[in-house]
């Protein structure tokens, strides 16, 4: 009996392409849908459930340009973490131009230019002594400030210590009337400290937790800011004494990649203060300094990041000394 050769063995293996419908490429596509919507919805709980302010400081916590996740003035007035400037409601552009009228909301971007205010000067120019537009409205601005300085009575020298003081304290009072008036500033008044000194009259512009007089990092201020200063500036225009401005700090710091220090920040919120000050009728002549005093002045010690420590100071100086 003969044997049969063996029969060769066919396997048969069937492909599955990774279209049909046990492939994985869609749950790849599926999860990617998932995250982004999961992402979407949080981005609209944040927008719904966050105040303005919060939102700032959530942007300025992802500013490239910061360096430390604690932001510094992210909640408040002259923190120094980031040098990247959002939007303010004083434009300090405009205040160079001597305008004595309210300006509008403008953005200012690291480099110092207001972002979407372009300062276009008019290329032709008029028949007017060939002055441009611009060159007219600054002249036209300086002459209304010189008559209205003239207008505003100026006090003679105090004839002894306790007149100066009394006038001192006239001042304060006035000052605290003024905000209470105004129902924009009135929940402000916390913000305000006024005190004598040896020294003269100190009238502190500080930081609450939840109401900034600056954005963090910039030195264009909010428009309550700018009213505040408005409004001292009604109160103490009209009388002999010089004053001083100083701008103070928290101690959280730039990036090393800036050139720019809380030195700089807190001289640029002083000087944009005088600014405002000169434009509501105060003399440029009795500013006698402008300091930036950093974090080296801090008004609690025990908490150097605490939002008390960013404050404005300007101070009325004595004209009578002991």
């Amino acid at each position: 009996m003969s044997e049969k050769p063996p029969q060769p063995i066919i396997k048969k293996i069937k492909k599955v392409s990774g279209d049909g419908h046990h492939g994985g490429a869609w749950k790849i596509a599926y999860a990617d849908f998932v995250t982004a919507m999961m992402a979407f919805f949080l981005l609209m709980w944040l927008l719904n459930a966050t105040s303005e302010e919060q939102r700032r400081g959530i942007a300025n916590y992802f500013d490239p340009f910061a360096s430390t996740p604690k932001g510094g003035g992210n909640m408040g007035v002259m923190g120094g973490t980031s040098i990247k400037e959002t939007v303010g409601t004083f434009d300090e552009t405009q205040q160079n131009k001597i305008t004595v009228k309210p300006t509008p909301p403008t953005e200012k971007g690291p480099g110092g230019e207001a972002a979407g205010v372009s300062e276009n000067v008019d290329p032709q120019a008029d028949d007017n002594g060939g002055k441009t537009e611009e060159e007219r409205q600054k002249e036209a601005a300086r002459r209304e400030i010189e008559e209205r300085l003239k207008k505003t009575p100026q006090t003679k020298a105090y004839a002894s210590k306790q007149q100066e003081e009394a006038k001192l304290n006239e001042i304060s009072e006035e000052i605290k009337q003024n905000l209470n008036k105004m129902p924009e500033l009135k929940e402000l008044s916390n913000n305000i400290k006024i005190e004598l000194t040896n020294e003269g009259l100190n009238i502190e512009i500080i930081d609450q937790l939840k109401n900034a007089m600056f954005p963090s990092g910039s030195s264009r201020m909010y428009k309550q800011m700018e009213d505040i200063l408005k409004s001292i500036a009604k109160a103490i225009q009209g009388v002999p004494n010089k004053i001083k401005i100083s701008g103070h700090t928290d101690a959280n710091q730039y990036s090393q990649r800036s050139m720019l220090t809380n030195w700089e920040l807190s001289s640029e919120r002083a000087n944009a203060s005088r600014r405002v000050l000169v434009s509501g009728g105060v003399a440029e002549e009795r500013i006698t300094s402008i300091n930036g005093r950093a974090d080296r002045e801090l008004a609690n010690p025990t908490n150097p990041y605490a939002p008390e420590n960013r404050r404005v100071v300007i101070t009325l100086l004595r004209e009578i000394k002991e």
